[in-house]
């Protein structure tokens, strides 16, 4: 079951990958890049920490980890 999970994460990321970001590239609209990426990334994380057997309660909660890496990992570079 977990590898139908995982197949089926990856072709609507795929599918959204190339009719979302074309779109938002031609309009350049930068902040929505991120977010979508952010997003999506969260999405993703959360699918695969389920997987694993790790309960995690919603996409919000991963993508505030994420975000909280993102804002650690610039930190660090800017020093």
């Amino acid at each position: 079951m977990p590898h139908l999970l995982i197949i089926m994460l990856i072709i609507s990321v795929l599918v959204i990958a190339f009719i979302e970001l074309p779109r938002l590239l031609k309009e350049k609209k930068i902040r929505e890049i991120l977010v979508f990426c952010v997003l999506l990334s969260a999405g993703f994380t959360h699918a695969l920490i389920q997987t694993m057997g790790i309960e995690v309660s919603s996409n919000v909660e991963v993508t505030f980890k994420i975000v909280g890496l993102i804002k650690e990992w610039i930190g660090l570079l800017i020093q």
